[in-house]
């Protein structure tokens, strides 16, 4: 059991110390909109409490993104994401029935092996990736393109301030962003975490990914699905949008590179970028793209995690951290959305 210290209170992961008066919860702050903030927030305001969901993005989704150049679509964050627990795919099936999600493919395409491997079924978003959140933010009181400045308690209450001004109270906030990222934050706070629940969280981390997008006016040579691990040690991935079904006209491809290549490359200039990771899938293009976009994903894919799917830290008025940095097992879309609804499963649980 991982233990924190605040009022006087123990509380844990797993773990819960029953105050003597429970403190009913009818409102809670989110930070972060991307999966796991959003379907957290429908699962509270699915038991009747009222949510609000601050990110300092310009929409919701956080990786699992879209980006529209010249009027078509780049799934230049996450690519797909799987279903295998129950819980999930129940909700992946609530997707489809909107027409939000598909079927992308069965097995992992790979160059190496044309053995079929990883037989599990990966979805993508209907319009691309962003079209999964923002369903999830439907109905949803989201506010974007504000970044929080301030977190402190008082009075049982968490009150947050905003850079444009924004001032929001309740008695219980969940925190999803990137553990890094949350630290930050916190540690620029009057709320201060105790050092051990600190030094928990910290060992969370994530590896970086570039992102090069190709922009095209002709299919790629990249076959169906649309999507390939190439032989390369620069290049974890490419996918073609068109092919894929995102987009109705041919427009480009995605080079995702590895973690490696984005450690060492992270500060070089975006021409310098595309131009290596072009080199490396050059066969795959057919011909010469007519620009790129590069995008830096910080906080890719976590690559340690919190063994549990969300982090408790109670003090009267409770504090919840979730994200794809907690819990094992699961591709990085499953796992933020099964740790933001564990976390307000139990939030519901211990206030209700």
């Amino acid at each position: 059991m991982f233990s924190a210290t605040f009022m006087s209170i123990r509380s844990g992961s797993e773990g819960y110390e029953e105050l003597p008066k429970k403190i009913p919860i009818d409102r809670c702050l989110i930070i972060g909109a991307g999966i796991s903030g959003l379907v957290a927030g429908r699962k509270l305001q699915d038991q009747g409490i009222d949510i609000t969901v601050i990110d300092k993005g310009r929409g919701v989704g956080g990786r699992a993104s879209t980006r529209i150049i010249n009027g078509a679509r780049f799934d230049h964050g996450a690519q797909s994401f799987t279903a295998d627990d129950p819980r999930f795919r129940e909700l992946v099936e609530g997707f489809a029935d909107l027409g939000a999600a598909r079927v992308w493919y069965e097995g992992w395409p790979d160059e190496k092996d044309s053995e079929i491997k990883n037989r599990r079924v990966h979805y993508y978003g209907t319009n691309g990736m962003n079209h999964i959140p923002k369903s999830l933010a439907a109905g949803l009181d989201v506010i974007t393109g504000e970044k929080v400045t301030e977190i402190c308690f008082e009075k049982n209450l968490w009150k947050i301030v905003t850079s444009a001004g924004g001032n929001f109270k309740a008695p219980a906030l969940i925190m999803t962003p990137p553990m890094p990222q949350t630290l930050q934050l916190l540690s620029q706070c009057e709320f201060k975490l105790d050092p051990d629940t600190n030094r928990q969280l910290s060992k969370i981390s994530y590896d970086r990914c570039i992102a090069a997008m190709y922009i095209m006016d002709r299919q790629s040579k990249i076959p169906m699905p649309g999507g390939l691990v190439p032989d390369s040690s620069l290049v974890k991935w490419i996918s073609d949008s068109y092919t894929k079904g995102i987009t109705d006209e041919p427009c480009g491809v995605v080079a995702h590179s590895t973690a490696k290549f984005a450690q060492e490359r992270w500060d070089s200039d975006d021409e310098r970028i595309a131009s290596i990771l072009l080199a490396e899938i050059r066969d795959f293009l057919g011909y010469e793209p007519l620009g790129y976009r590069i995008h830096r994903w910080r906080y890719s894919q976590p690559n340690r995690t919190f063994p549990q799917r969300y982090f408790l830290f109670n003090g009267g008025s409770p504090l919840l951290f979730a994200g794809d940095g907690f819990g094992r097992g699961s591709c990085s879309i499953e796992a933020a959305a099964l740790s933001g609804m564990e976390a307000a499963e139990r939030l519901v649980e211990i206030h209700a």
